[in-house]
């Protein structure tokens, strides 16, 4: 910078330093302002102005600046308005409809700020944008679903920073403690089986769903049994409520069922998911055998042996049939469930039939049979 002090410039002087070693004023540049069009530099654009501080004395008081417009040049003040000529978002996977319009759809895949630039261009060729900024909120979040003993599940890892309220569906009664708008409540059951609950939150009123089987105790009974030898007895503790159940006898049979046909004592353990359970049954035989008469004392002198056709043995086969036939092959009596109380009467008209021989038929409720004769005779 000279030295120069040119007065009546168009940038007056405003500062005042405490010593005029350089006098204030105004001052030209080193070069010529015309200097600009001849390298090339249009009046348009950024211009940049250096300063030097190299004169210690001024106490940093330089100078101010401005550019200014001779009037003379253009008199008329001058206006323009900018039309649209192009609009649209920037390009994102996570808009679904609406790109080329001023409102979008949009599905963005994580929480966070998801950022949305809708551009427009003038007639210029200038653009302008603006950034509008989604933060995607987390959905409600639980851990999954698993199974519960005792009837009772408590909940863990739910994620919801607004709360919300718990539902369900299943075969029973829920109790919620502490109650249903807590996070991670217990979850307690009056019917075992599989339970569908349901968390929607406060934040975004979205449902999830947490699947829950309640497994029951598992548990095991068997009865005694006295039966005849040659038959045979099933001993079962089938328990269908619980998928994981195994069973072990005594007999080292792994079924849930058992046949026995032998006296002696069978036990069973029976293991659960939640639980075991023993059992045991004591089994008596009998060879039961049936002895049949084959005399009746019938007639006003009987002395009150062999009135009746007793089968002795026959409280261990109930349901028993009997059926008495005359030498002709007719059916002089009958009976469904015979009580050992046949004194020799037609079965038909209750009359005492005579004195001779008959034929019998007994049928036990297993389904064996047996035959023989049977004599009435007069005392």
């Amino acid at each position: 910078m000279t030295t120069e002090n040119i007065a009546g410039t168009y940038i007056p002087a405003t500062v005042s330093p405490p010593n005029n070693i350089l006098t204030p004023g105004d001052y030209s540049p080193l070069g010529d302002f015309n200097d600009f069009a001849a390298a090339g530099c249009p009046v348009d654009g950024d211009w940049i102005i250096t300063i030097t501080d190299n004169i210690g004395a001024d106490n940093g008081y330089l100078f101010e600046w401005g550019l200014f417009f001779d009037p003379s040049l253009n008199p008329y003040s001058e206006y323009y308005t900018p039309l649209i000529f192009g609009e649209q978002w920037v390009s994102d996977p996570t808009i679904v409809a609406g790109t080329g319009d001023t409102a979008i759809v949009i599905q963005p895949t994580v929480a966070g700020d998801n950022s949305y630039t809708f551009q427009v261009m003038d007639d210029f060729g200038c653009v302008y944008d603006t950034t509008i900024v989604v933060n995607v909120l987390n959905g409600p979040e639980l851990l999954p679903g698993d199974t519960a003993c005792n009837n009772t599940f408590q909940v863990t890892g739910t994620y919801a920073p607004e709360g919300g309220l718990w539902s369900y569906t299943g075969p029973g009664t829920v109790s919620y403690f502490p109650n249903t708008t807590f996070i991670n409540p217990t979850l307690d059951v009056d019917v075992p089986g599989l339970y569908t609950f349901t968390f929607t939150d406060n934040q975004c009123g979205l449902g999830t769903d947490l699947e829950v089987l309640y497994i029951p105790d598992v548990t095991a009974s068997l009865e005694d049994y006295f039966f005849c030898e040659g038959e045979s007895r099933a001993l079962d503790v089938t328990d269908v409520g619980d998928p994981t159940v195994s069973y072990l006898w005594s007999t080292g049979s792994t079924d849930p069922e058992i046949e026995v046909s032998v006296a002696g004592n069978f036990s069973v353990e029976v293991t659960g998911f939640c639980n075991s359970a023993n059992a045991a049954s004591e089994i008596t035989t009998d060879p039961c055998l049936v002895i049949v008469p084959n005399v009746i004392s019938i007639g006003s002198g009987s002395n009150g042996h062999n009135d009746y056709f007793t089968l002795d043995g026959l409280h261990r086969w109930p349901n028993t049939q009997l059926s008495v036939l005359n030498r002709w092959g007719q059916i002089v009596y009958h009976s469904d469930n015979y009580m050992n109380d046949w004194d020799g009467r037609n079965g038909n008209n209750g009359q005492l039939l005579p004195a001779g021989t008959y034929f019998y038929i007994v049928v036990y409720n297993n389904g064996d049979s047996e035959t023989g004769h049977v004599t009435l005779f007069e005392d």
